[in-house]
Parts: C-alpha cells; sequence; structure tokens
C-alpha cells in the first residue's frame, strides 16, 4: 500500500484540520509499472476525485505516452462526506482517467452477494465499488463496509490472476495487511499475537524456513506458502514449525484475502519490529505453491561454515556479506533440544534484537 504525495502546505493542513498522513510510503508513477493491478483509493471532492490524486496521475504522461499501463486490471474505493456526496459520481469520474491508461476498470457488481441489498445497515458503496460514508471525518467505517471492501479486494486480486495467467501477481490493495499486522502486534492497548506469547523468534524461524528453501537453478522452493503442508513440516530442520502455524491460524481465518505464502511473511517482518529490530518493507503479493520444496535446503548445523556457502552462494546466489546479515538473525531466539538437538540462547537476551 503506497499513498500519493500531498499538495497542501503543512500551514494550510494545520488551518483545515486535516487529521495527520499514515506512514505509508510515498507513491511515484514508475512503481505502477511494477504492479500487476491496482486498487485506487481516495476521498471525494465535489463528487469527484481530489486535487492530490489527480495531481499524481497528471505526472503519469510518460506512462500514459507509452501505455505502460495498459491491459492492467484496476478497482477504486472511496469515502464520502453524505449519501449524496458522491458515491457515484466520484468513480464515474475517474474512470476517465483510467481509460486513457488503457486500464481494465474492474467493477464489483453484485458478487458481494446479500450484503448489496442490506437496507437496515449503514453502507457506502455501489455495484461499481466499495465505499464508506466519512462524516465530518470522524466516522469509522462499518464492519459491513469493510467486509464489502475485503471482497473487492479479494475479487480484483482473483481477476488479476485470472488475466496475468499462472505467474505470481502483486497488487497495491486497501489496508488488510496493516491491520492484519495490528493483530500480530498491538490493537487497541491490547498485546499482539506475538508481543503476548514471546514467540517472535518463533515466527521469524517460520519465515526464513520458507523463503530459505529457495534454489537460483531451478527456480523452486521460496516463500509460497507450502509450510502449511504436512509433507514440509515433516522436514527435520522444522520440527516445531507447527506450533507457529496453529498460533497464526486464528489470525488468518479473519483474513481470507491474504495469501498463507505473504502471512508467513509478514509474521517474520513484525517479530523483528516487536523484538525492536528495524522497520521491514512488507510487499504483498506471494502466491501459493501446491508442492514443498525437496528436503535438504536449509543449512546443517552440524556442518562447519563451508557448508553455509555451499548453501546460500551455490544454492541461493547470495553474496559473504548477505550471508553475515542472514545469520544476525540468531540475535533472536535460541535452541531447543527436542527440535535441533541443541539447548540454550543464542545471545543474553534472546527477544531483543541486537
Amino acid at each position: 500500500m503506497k499513498q500519493v504525495p500531498e499538495t497542501l502546505s503543512e500551514e494550510i493542513l494545520a488551518k483545515m484540520g486535516a487529521p495527520q498522513k499514515g506512514d505509508a510510503p510515498i507513491i511515484e508513477p514508475n512503481d505502477l509499472v511494477e504492479a500487476d493491478g491496482f486498487i485506487f483509493g481516495f476521498p471525494t471532492r465535489f463528487g469527484m476525485m481530489p486535487a492530490q490524486f489527480n495531481a499524481f496521475l497528471d505526472a503519469t504522461g510518460g506512462l500514459w505516452q507509452a501505455q505502460k499501463l495498459a491491459g492492467k486490471p484496476a478497482g477504486i474505493f472511496y469515502s464520502t462526506g453524505s449519501q449524496g456526496g458522491g458515491q457515484e459520481t466520484t468513480v464515474l469520474t475517474a474512470i476517465t482517467q483510467l481509460v486513457h491508461h488503457g486500464l481494465i476498470f474492474v467493477p464489483i457488481g453484485y458478487t458481494f452477494g446479500a450484503g448489496m441489498f442490506e437496507m437496515e445497515k449503514l453502507k457506502g458503496g455501489s455495484p461499481y465499488v466499495a465505499g464508506t460514508f466519512a462524516g465530518d471525518g470522524s466516522k469509522q467505517p462499518t464492519e459491513l463496509e469493510l467486509e464489502q471492501a475485503f471482497h473487492q479486494g479479494k475479487y480484483i486480486a482473483t481477476v488479476t490472476k485470472k488475466l496475468k495467467g499462472s505467474a505470481p501477481t502483486q497488487i497495491f490493495v486497501t489496508s488488510y495487511t496493516r491491520s492484519t499486522s495490528r493483530l500480530l502486534t498491538n490493537v487497541e492497548g491490547n498485546s499482539g499475537l506475538i508481543a503476548e506469547k514471546n514467540c517472535a523468534p518463533l515466527m521469524l524461524r517460520l519465515a526464513w524456513h520458507s523463503a530459505g528453501t529457495y534454489d537460483n537453478f531451478s527456480k523452486t522452493g521460496g516463500p509460497f506458502g507450502t509450510m502449511t503442508l504436512k509433507a514440509e513440516q515433516a522436514h527435520v530442520a522444522n520440527t516445531g514449525i507447527d506450533i507457529a502455524l496453529r498460533l497464526l491460524e486464528p489470525i488468518k481465518e479473519q483474513f481470507p484475502i491474504l495469501s498463507y505464502a505473504d502471512f508467513h511473511q509478514l509474521a517474520g517482518v513484525v517479530a523483528v519490529e516487536v523484538t525492536g529490530g528495524p522497520d521491514v518493507p512488507f510487499h504483498p503479493g506471494r502466491m501459493e505453491k501446491p508442492e514443498p520444496p525437496v528436503e535438504g535446503r536449509l543449512p546443517d548445523p552440524t556442518k562447519r561454515s563451508n557448508h553455509l556457502r555451499d548453501v546460500f552462494e551455490k544454492q541461493m546466489g547470495l553474496s559473504d556479506k548477505a550471508i553475515v546479515a542472514l545469520s544476525g538473525a540468531h540475535t533472536l531466539g535460541g535452541c531447543h533440544k527436542e527440535r535441533s538437538g541443541y539447548e540454550g540462547p543464542w545471545t543474553v537476551d534472546p527477544l531483543v534484537f541486537v
């Protein structure tokens, strides 16, 4: 998820009483080329997209000239101040921007089912896209509106995958990864799962063991959700990984749009964060694979240091510098005899990233 640049000065924003911007990175026009599909979100201004988003699209002239975005699917979601504030005109006036780029507009139609006909609960949106009523800016989306937004994300992801074929897709979507990470870290003042269970090292191990099976020559293995398969859990190196999977499953069930491939890597990112490590950029879009990698690709703790080069350089194509950085993950956690045959922490405090 990325946000467009602000066009107003801090002074003007303060006088307007505008809320603080989120921490999502600022998008550049060329970032759009990397994505396989888009979901653009913005508030409405007089029944149209606001000037900030319009200014960003005005800067994509080079992409338009080369038709770099042509054929890619795109959706929209929005908020309006009231029922008559542009719930349909906002998307209708925005479609012209998509058309000039050759983007394929993907409406949700009535695929949301009974929720589309809800008359008792407040709900924004339309057959065009998902939406919400923001009122004076203080109103938060209702549960029904959030459900429709998640449905839209999953629906457009499915359409994108069909258009692209079997290759992995990367889609800029709403904030489902942020919502998930909050459940893993901290929600409304309560400890999130990883902090509460002190399981950051275990989650980082899950993320690493999922990714560390990648083979640079055969282009097989890697972080594609195969750790959910009993065959990969049975690998000797993965003893105890099933504990992490059981802890994560209740949260995963709340976010069916998020693939296991993304979810396991996100757990690793959050594990670094909650233990005081650096912020690690997270980019969703990994697809799940049906077959596990062959056993034996992860480092063997009984072998000497040259074995690391066999695994990381010959198998994965990494440099010595990358090997040292990657081995630094052992700043967290420790050994458990029932899992690896060894016992004891790696460092003085196994729950602090140093």
